[in-house]
């Protein structure tokens, strides 16, 4: 009797820390926290391409890719969307930088693809930030490209404060393969 007091006691203790860490499968990953200024940029010399990229974005386009994303995507919550989304951003900027990053997000990248989907405002946004058209390019390779991700760490946490919400989105930053 008392072990099977203590099994229920473990698993009544798992349904309980589940339900208050909260959230469905889609997004429980990440935490509802307030975002850094400024996308959380470590140095002021890009605080001007932050602002581009912000102005590039206008809030009707914003929203309705939001709204479309949320609507295909009903366990995301609204906070899961707006880290995606804000990380999203980081990726542009280092995209800016660099004019070529791969996407090692999938949840970065179903943004990415609705965004898309409005294809006269991707237009716009494209050329008011990156003065051209930025062509989607998911990363297609299945197996692992260490180089090309050890670089992408690299430069993301040399640009940015990544917290909980960023590793859990991009995946562990200088993981060991």
């Amino acid at each position: 009797m008392e072990l099977f007091l203590l099994i229920f006691g473990v698993i009544f203790a798992a349904i309980v820390i589940k339900a208050l860490v909260g959230g469905s499968k889609g997004d429980s990953f990440l935490k509802d926290e307030p975002f850094p200024d400024h996308l959380g940029i470590q140095t002021d010399d890009y605080l001007p391409m932050i602002q581009q990229l912000e102005k590039s974005l206008p809030e009707g386009y914003i929203e309705n890719i939001k709204n479309r994303v949320l609507r295909e995507h009903p366990k995301w919550k609204a906070y899961a969307y707006d880290w995606t989304f804000f990380e999203l951003k980081r990726y542009f900027v280092m995209n800016a930088i660099l004019k070529t990053v791969p996407m090692f997000s999938s949840k970065a990248d179903e943004i990415w693809h609705e965004m898309l989907m409005f294809t006269r405002e991707y237009d716009q946004f494209s050329k008011n930030f990156f003065g051209e058209y930025l062509h989607h390019s998911p990363n297609m390779n299945s197996t692992p490209i260490p180089g090309e991700r050890a670089f992408f760490d690299w430069v993301y946490l040399t640009l940015f404060k990544a917290g909980h919400n960023s590793s859990r989105i991009w995946g562990a930053f200088c993981k060991i393969l």
